[in-house]
């Protein structure tokens, strides 16, 4: 009997070692899509319509998006620039990729059913796009990965999954001013584009202490204004 036991004991180790291996995995394959470029990720997207934008929690602005049908992700980027890195990577129910095999929790199941797999957890109201745009939110974070479901109900019906790394603009969180000082002294301008008789006035910044920053806030500024040449 006692041999019995301890062969059991010895099997569930062994499967608890390989979920737990498995698990690892997912969460190096999850880092590796969160350093896929964006010109890369347009190569290996079926065709141009796989190109969208989309939303994100906390924020009125609009993000370019590539899905990669092959891999079932969609990757969120902070600009169109073709050497930019995912700020964050959407699963949902209907694109289930392989990276959430081991995880835990899928996208398209409610809040209840996350909770008994992945630990109990406060649900959070927020927003999405405007204010009014109300989302729930459960946040779990995992070596250095943010799990967000999200669900526009309160029970977390039809959750979708955004996955970032800690401390992304995806995380919505505050800059720490005393590890890195952010300079204040910059100035806005006012730039015109035209275009068969179609002026559009749009604001651009001089004097970030941060020229990559600078550039990266300048090229979506300018994209946000001639979105409404759509209308014309």
């Amino acid at each position: 009997m006692k041999q019995i036991i301890t062969a059991i004991i010895i099997v569930a180790l062994l499967c608890s070692c390989a979920n737990k291996s498995k698990q690892i995995e997912s969460e190096d394959m999850i880092h590796q899509y969160l350093g896929v470029k964006r010109g890369d990720a347009l190569k290996l997207s079926a065709s141009g319509s796989s190109e969208d934008t989309v939303a994100m929690q906390g924020s009125h602005m609009m993000f370019p998006t590539v899905y990669v049908e092959d891999l079932g992700v969609t990757f969120i980027y902070p600009d169109d620039g073709v050497d930019s890195l995912p700020i964050s990577l959407a699963v949902n129910e209907d694109t289930q990729s392989g990276i959430l095999n081991e995880i835990g929790a899928r996208p398209g199941m409610n809040f209840q059913q996350i909770k008994r797999l992945m630990g109990q957890q406060e649900v959070k109201k927020t927003w999405t796009a405007s204010e009014e745009d109300v989302t729930y939110e459960l946040l779990y974070l995992m070596n250095g990965l943010r799990f967000s479901l999200q669900s526009c109900r309160q029970d977390g019906e039809a959750s979708e999954l955004y996955l970032s790394a800690e401390g992304s603009m995806a995380a919505n969180e505050p800059v720490n001013n005393e590890i890195e000082p952010v300079s204040s002294e910059y100035t806005v301008r006012k730039e015109e584009y035209v275009s068969d008789n179609v002026v559009i006035a749009y604001p651009q910044i001089t004097g970030l202490m941060d020229q990559d920053k600078q550039a990266i806030i300048n090229k979506r500024l300018k994209s946000e204004a001639l979105n409404v040449l759509h209308y014309y």
